[in-house]
């Protein structure tokens, strides 16, 4: 099933936007870490964790902004 991007505002799109990049921005500095740490295979595992823990963390700050926001 596929959404229609007419019905999703341009708030929920910048904070996928903002959460994606927060994810690659991550997985990029945690795969050089991983790497020095422990080779390529470690860099990869490094790379996904950190991915999903940026990710993550944007997704909390945005969504303590909203909360915020609305009052």
């Amino acid at each position: 099933m596929s959404i229609a991007m007419d019905s999703v505002g341009p708030a929920r799109v910048l904070a996928w936007t903002l959460a994606t990049a927060a994810g690659g921005a991550a997985a990029w500095v945690s795969y050089g870490f991983g790497v020095q740490l422990g080779g390529v295979l470690m860099g990869v595992v490094a790379a996904v964790n950190g991915a999903a823990m940026g990710a993550l963390l944007a997704s909390a700050v945005l969504d303590r902004l909203q909360r915020l926001r609305r009052g």
